[in-house]
């Protein structure tokens, strides 16, 4: 993510956890339609395990 797209974020987190969920579909649904940024879900995956909190449903599902 860019550094504008982390600080958003960061109040979408803070916001709520469905604004949250939003903002990271909405960030990983970006990067789908670019096309170079694939390894970024299996990143996002891990990170998420490593906080243990899940994955938003997008992410989980997206393949």
């Amino acid at each position: 993510m860019t550094k504008v797209q982390k600080k958003m974020a960061k109040k979408a987190v803070k916001a709520g956890p469905k604004e949250g969920a939003a903002f990271v579909a909405l960030v990983f649904a970006q990067q789908a339609l670019m096309g170079r940024y694939r390894h970024w879900r299996a990143a996002y995956l891990k990170r998420c395990l490593k906080k243990g909190v899940p994955a938003p449903k997008p992410v989980r599902d997206a393949s």
